[in-house]
Order: C-alpha cells, then structure tokens, then sequence
C-alpha cells in the first residue's frame, strides 16, 4: 500500500507544495457528503447501508481518512471487502465508487467537478441501473438519464465481480487518457479501448473458451484482451468513472451501449469492439441515431458506414475502415489489406494513423500496401505502474 506521504514524495518540491496547500484549502469529504446539495441522495444512500455493523457513511469517511490513495492501492479496498461478507457486491460496487469518486474531488485532480454536476449526472456517476432493476433494495438512486426509449433497457453486467473491479483498479490507467475537457478524455478513452482490445471469434476464445469466450476478472480480461459489446462498455464506463464523467450502460437490442449525459452521445460496444480503424468523433452517437437501430442491423453496421462514407466523401477502399485486430501470440496486430488499382487517399491514411497511432502504420504508394507494427500486450498491473 502506497501512503500518501510516500506519494507526495515523489513530486516536485512545487507539485508538493501546490498538493498540500489544495488539500488543506478544499472541502473535507464530511463536508462534501453533508453540504453539497447534489450529495444528499447519496449521504443518505450511504447512512442505509451496513458494513460490518457499521454504515457506509462512516465506513466510506474511515477509509478515506486514513492512507488511502487509488494510486495502485486495490489492497486497502480488497481488504475492506474480504471482511464484507455480508453485503451484496452491488452494495460494494457502489461503496467503491463513492470512496473513489470523494477522493478524486477533494485532491482536485480534474479540470472539472462534481460541485457543479446536475442529481442525474451524480446518479450516473455512483449508479449502474435504476432503482427497479437494481438487484440490491437497499440501493435506491432516482436515475432519469437521457434513455432514448421507455423499451430500452439499463445494462445490468452478467458478472457483478468484475463491476467491482473496474470501480477501483482503472485509475492509474484512466489518469494517462485525461485531458482538458471531457470531450477529450473521452476520446482519448475510446480510442485507446478499440485499439487495445478486440472481439472474439472462431479462432481464438470461442474455441479456447467454448460456451463463455470472456474472461471473468479484470486481470484476465486485460490478459487476453477479448471482449464483446459488453465488456467494452463495461471498460469504458469503469475508466470515464474513474475520472469523475458520469456514464450508465444501457440494452439496446440486447447490444451494451454506454450513456454519457454530460455529452448527451452515446457508444455502441460492438463499434469499439469491431472498428479500431473508424474515428472515435463517428462513434459518438446522437439519440436520434440509436432509435435508428433495428434487430437486424446488429452493429449498427450500416450506420457507422453511411458516416464514414460520408466523411470521406464516399471515395476510395473504405471498405479498409472493416479492418479488426487480431492476436498473435503475446501480440496484436492489424492487417490492413489492400492491393487495389488506386492509390489509398490521403486522409484515409492519416485516420487510420491517428487512431491506431501505437500501430505504426504506414501506406507505400509504390507498392500500394500497408505495414503495421505488433502491439505487446500489456498486463493492468503494467499499464497501472
């Protein structure tokens, strides 16, 4: 476990300064639960709560009292949670986002703050589903978020475990995808998960997996970097989160699509699942977009190529944007295939340049080929250090 002192020892001597006098001058958590008015749900959500005889409100206060510091610190709340044996796991989900999320606040880490977030947007940010379909009575939330439909459905992830997870051990991983504005970081954030991560097929997972190709914790999943829409939801909700952006997880057609409020878009899984080479601006989808969606249009297919034809003028192979990621061992890799008649435009080269950068891609006008580099697979622990 890393103290706090020890972390502030590793900044410059101003980082340090400016560190300590933020601390001292900012709202203590106590101050935030009681006197934020867009905390009192919350406040009172955390007083219902029993941990160990004791309620969420001073168990939370407790905690982050203490050393406790996100920072690769996953021992202080694993602890905490193997003493919880009673409480349900959502109830853990939502204990560890409210001890991250006061964290991130008070040590002003962010250009922007839940001081200023409307009750949705708070809901939206400790909340997975409402209150009717949340698993755990206790948990009460007012969610009303930009659903599109009353048909469709708050995501409610098949394995609650690997929810908890994402609560507390992406921060190291989210801090390098922040920016100035949430429009930024959230770009930053989609594109770094459909470049990483890819979707299984015949070859690799569902034959090594047979009935459940997606692995069941963290580790795992960023081990073998298989996913469905699902888990790329799940990635992305867990890592805006832990930045203090708001998002809910819905079911459109029985497909994970991620509600950000704060930018009234909305991300479809399997786009970021399926699609490393399509600009992440064209997978920000408007309300209007996803009430296009029809049972047949699984991917929303025909959507995401209409925009991309539309982008780039409806010109040259855009059949390329099709490209997926494929594993290769320890490796991922793309193959970016094309051996046409015409040479591949500009722009086309510079997007996928852009947004597969770690790819070192490059197009030889001679040959009229692409090169790529492999990817290495990193472990979360590596990418947390």
């Amino acid at each position: 476990m890393v103290a706090v002192s020890e972390r502030l020892k590793k900044m410059p001597i101003y980082q340090r300064v400016s560190q300590a006098i933020l601390d001292l001058l900012s709202p203590s958590y106590k101050e935030m639960l009681d006197t934020y008015p867009n905390l009192q749900q919350l406040t009172a959500a955390l007083k219902n709560m029993s941990f160990g005889g004791v309620n969420g409100y001073d168990t939370a206060l407790s905690i982050l009292g203490g050393s406790y510091d996100p920072a690769g610190d996953w021992a202080t709340l694993q602890a905490l949670f193997e003493q919880l044996q009673t409480p349900s796991t959502e109830l853990k989900i939502f204990l560890a986002r409210a001890i991250h999320i006061l964290w991130m606040e008070k040590h002003g880490r962010l250009p922007w703050t839940i001081k200023d977030y409307s009750t949705d947007e708070i809901n939206a940010l400790f909340y997975e589903v409402n209150e009717n379909n949340y698993r755990d009575p206790s948990i009460k939330p007012n969610l009303s978020v930009p659903v599109p439909s009353q048909n469709i459905e708050f995501e409610e992830y098949g394995d609650p475990n690997l929810e908890l997870e994402t609560s507390y051990k992406l921060h190291e991983l989210a801090l390098k995808m922040k920016a100035d504005t949430k429009e930024l970081t959230v770009t930053n954030a989609m594109r770094w998960i459909k470049t990483e991560f890819f979707h299984a097929y015949n070859s690799w997972s569902f034959d090594k997996y047979s009935d459940d190709p997606f692995p069941a914790n963290l580790g795992e999943l960023f081990g073998e970097r298989i996913v469905g829409c699902h888990e790329t939801v799940l990635l992305l909700s867990g890592i805006l989160r832990s930045l203090n952006i708001p998002t809910v997880n819905i079911l459109v057609g029985e497909h994970g699509v991620t509600c950000i409020p704060s930018l009234d878009s909305y991300v479809h899984g399997d786009h970021l699942a399926n699609r490393p080479l399509v600009p992440v601006t064209l997978m920000l989808l408007t309300k209007d977009e996803i009430l296009q969606y029809t049972p047949e249009d699984d991917m929303f297919e025909n959507l995401l190529e209409t925009k991309v034809s539309t982008l780039f003028d409806n010109v040259g192979p855009l059949y390329l944007f099709t490209t997926t990621i494929r594993r290769t061992g320890s490796s991922l890799t793309l193959n970016i295939a094309y051996n046409g008649p015409a040479q591949v435009q500009t722009n086309i080269v510079q997007a996928f340049q852009t947004e597969a950068q770690q790819y070192n891609i490059q197009y030889d006008a001679a040959t009229k080929t692409f090169t790529s580099q492999a990817v290495p697979i990193q472990s979360l622990v590596s990418l947390s250090t």
